[in-house]
């Protein structure tokens, strides 16, 4: 009997298969985590146009009747539905709806962007409840900011 050192082919040939399999385990592990960190930017975005339209709103409270069930997808369609007597606020609608637009892309066919607006009488005070909700990524990814204002 000979005493050979060394590894065979067949040994080697089952540490590279092995090698191969972790490698594409953390290749598809990269992968999720890339997918998982740009879902969270992107949700970090609609989050900062959310806030940023309510914060608008709460500076207009006087025209919130004028937002109610506003889309905001469809930017060609705001600008040609122009009101009279409302252009402040008409232009704000399509600054919104272009940098949301900008940000996200356009609209697809199960994103949601709207503004709405519910008012209440309590108390004999007028309340308004107030709802920003955007969408991306055909809904997968959402943001949505509510507020009261002139609340009793």
């Amino acid at each position: 009997m000979t005493n050979q050192q060394g590894f065979t082919l067949i040994e080697s040939l089952v540490s590279v298969a092995f090698i191969s399999i972790g490698f594409v385990g953390v290749l598809g592990l990269t992968n999720v985590s890339n997918n998982m960190l740009h879902n969270s930017m992107e949700r970090e975005r609609l989050n900062q146009e959310s806030n940023a339209i309510m914060e608008t709103l709460t500076s207009d409270v006087a025209s919130l009747d004028f937002y109610k069930n506003k889309d905001l997808g469809n930017c060609g369609a705001l600008a040609k539905n122009n009101k009279k007597g409302k252009e402040v606020q008409h232009q704000r609608m399509i600054q919104w709806c272009k940098k949301v637009e900008g940000r996200m892309g356009k609209a697809h066919s199960k994103d949601i962007r709207t503004i709405h607006v519910n008012k209440k009488t309590i108390s004999g005070k007028d309340v308004y409840f107030v709802s920003v909700e955007l969408t991306s990524r055909d809904g997968k990814n959402s943001s949505s900011v509510m507020r009261a204002f002139n609340a009793p």
